[in-house]
């Protein structure tokens, strides 16, 4: 079966990674480009050109295509974050490039602990993204995800945004059916940091519309991951007695729906 892992950092990849993601069906990989640490505007649109200039063609090697979604990471938020809202409107427009992501608020962030300011960045790239009509990936912490939940909203719909194109990211059990009901699409991050496997993602999505979930890995350097999550929770999939179609939809359908991958 053919696999669409739409959230993996790609400098936490290595070649192993890619061969095994590979002879697992993963056959396309959405990489987030927002670094970490970003100490400079500078920085952050470096880490966007390596992505292109040696990520993407070092995944084709292994038959993997990969599209970005480019941003300012809010855990790490460099001091003159206006200039990389200049250049994303360039960024935007290259073919590889399918949104803006991952943004949001955090609490735990190492270089803007600002809650405002933090806010201030996060508006200013939903301007963007409302003035180009592009999807958009929204983290959600790992602690009160329901408070910051209801935040997002608020923003989706003060800036109008396109629901089908609006991916929450990191959903758990608490908060799936709640980003369901709101319209927007849910994206089950699948991490044993999280204490969410493959097993519990396979169970989450028992109950839910399948036509508005997504299951990703999240891999990266700074966190425990596991690249293989989401082939791993199509294993867990079919053992519950998911039909292959049903199971296409969610990790390879949706994504491309959702993202335009075409």
């Amino acid at each position: 079966m053919q696999i669409i892992d739409p959230h993996i950092h790609m400098d936490s990849i290595k070649r192993a990674d890619l061969e095994a993601m590979a002879l697992a069906g993963v056959v396309t990989i959405i990489a987030d480009a927002g670094p970490l640490p970003a100490l400079s505007a500078q920085g952050v649109l470096e880490f966007y050109d390596r992505t292109f200039s040696w990520d993407v063609p070092r995944a084709a090697e292994f038959l993997i295509d990969t599209y970005v979604t480019i941003g300012i990471n809010m855990l790490c938020i460099p001091p003159d974050w206006e200039k990389v809202i200049d250049a994303l409107p360039k960024y935007l427009g290259k073919p590889k490039v399918v949104g803006i992501g991952e943004i949001g608020i955090d609490p735990r962030s190492f270089t803007c602990p600002d809650l405002d300011k933090q806010e201030e960045v996060l508006r200013a790239q939903l301007e963007v993204a409302k003035e180009y009509d592009t999807p958009v990936r929204l983290h959600t912490p790992p602690m009160d995800k329901m408070k910051w939940l209801e935040q997002h909203f608020k923003r989706v719909d003060e800036f109008k945004l396109d629901k089908e194109k609006v991916v929450i990211s990191h959903a758990d059990p608490e908060v799936l059916k709640t980003i369901i009901d709101f319209g927007c699409i849910a994206e089950i991050t699948v991490q044993a940091w999280r204490k969410l496997g493959p097993e519990d993602a396979a169970k989450m999505l028992q109950d839910a519309p399948l036509d508005r979930v997504m299951v990703d890995s999240d891999s990266a350097l700074r966190v425990t991951s596991d690249v293989l999550a989401v082939p791993k929770t199509v294993l867990e999939m079919r053992k519950l007695g998911f039909k292959d179609e049903d199971i296409r939809k969610v990790v390879y359908d949706n994504p491309g729906r959702v993202f335009n991958l075409g």
